[in-house]
Parts: C-alpha cells; structure tokens; sequence
C-alpha cells in the first residue's frame, strides 16, 4: 500500500441522495499513487445506472426541496457557506490533490481557491441577476423572469490538441496557434465563467 495521508479512507462510494451507495452492479477500481504507482484505495466504479440514480435523486430534491423557492439571498448564503468550508479545508484539499494526481503543491492550492471563488461567483450571481423588460409598439410590454431550470450537470471538457507532427516552423506556428485555442476553450467553459474567461 501506498503511504497516505492520514484520515484518507480505503474505500470511496458514490454519494447519492445524501448517502454513500456501491454501484449498482458493484464495479469498483483501484486508485494508484502516481509516485509509487501502488493502489491505495477503491472506489466504486460508476455505471449508466448509478447516473440515472444520481438524475433522480437530485431531481426529487429540486422538485419537492426548498431550493427553488428560496429568494436570491438565501441561496447566496448556502453557496457561501460552502465556499466558506472549501476555504477552511484548502491545505487538507490541496494536501489529497497533490497525494493523488501528482500535481505541484502549488497549483493544488490554488485549485482549492479557485473551487471556493467559483461558489463565491454564483452567489453573487444570485442577487445580482436581472431580468429584462421590452416595451413593443408603444402598446404592449414584455418581460423575462429566470428560475432555477432544474438538473444540469458538466459537459466533457475539450480535448487537449496533439503536438505537431513535423519540426517545421509553419507546423510550430500552428502547433501554438492550436494550443491557443484550446485555452481559450477551456476558458470560456471555465466553470463560474461562462463565456468570459474570468
């Protein structure tokens, strides 16, 4: 075994409807450092079934939980309040990020900042989001009111663009021209920052 950090548990379920659940059919894999390359946890493997699992649970909150029907500075608390607790936890999540995936202590922290400040950004959102009027003809007025939707979840991120495949520097050129492209890619799908790269 691998040597973890204390408190690291063996043994990761998914969380569904506010409990840790195996998989559906019990599919598990094994997790490795990436320093000794020695698995030191499992981790249930997720299915089309957990995910329809995950879809209803959360539907059944927003459906019939008080989410949608709290005003704006109520659900900014709540987000705030996690953000909060990113923030005080940030050098233990940065600390199993590192562990984990190998990642430089530093941009592991600021990976904990950033999840805390994207919290921040939706909270401010949500007394700070306006609706729209239209007046037409002089006679007649229309309006946009925005609720909350429902279940949304994250799409696949971009794919990182390959290197080039000649040493030439028109290939070079491209190669960066590439690169750029993908950053500002992933950027504008930044989460907390859709389509202004903040």
């Amino acid at each position: 075994m691998a040597n973890t950090p204390p408190g690291l548990p063996a043994k990761l379920d998914h969380y569904i409807g506010g409990a840790p659940t195996a998989s559906s059919d019990g599919a598990t894999f094994e997790v490795a450092d990436p320093v000794t390359n020695q698995p030191y946890a499992t981790v249930a493997a997720g299915g089309p079934e957990d995910v329809d699992r995950a879809v209803a649970a959360a539907t059944a909150a927003f459906n019939h939980g008080p989410w949608p029907h709290l005003p704006g500075r109520a659900r900014a608390s709540i987000l705030n309040a996690v953000a909060d607790a990113i923030e005080t936890r940030g050098p233990r999540i940065a600390e199993l990020e590192t562990f984990d995936t190998g990642l430089p202590i530093t941009q592991a922290r600021g990976q904990a900042a950033r999840a805390a400040e994207n919290f921040r950004f939706f909270a401010d959102l949500a007394v700070t989001l306006h609706e729209d009027a239209f007046r037409a003809g002089g006679t007649q007025f229309s309006y946009v009111i925005r609720q909350p939707a429902g279940v949304a979840g994250p799409g696949p991120r971009p794919r990182r663009p390959p290197p080039p495949a000649r040493g030439g520097a028109a290939d070079r050129r491209g190669h960066r021209r590439r690169r750029r492209l993908y950053r500002v890619t992933r950027l504008a799908r930044a989460p907390g920052r859709p389509g202004t790269g903040r």
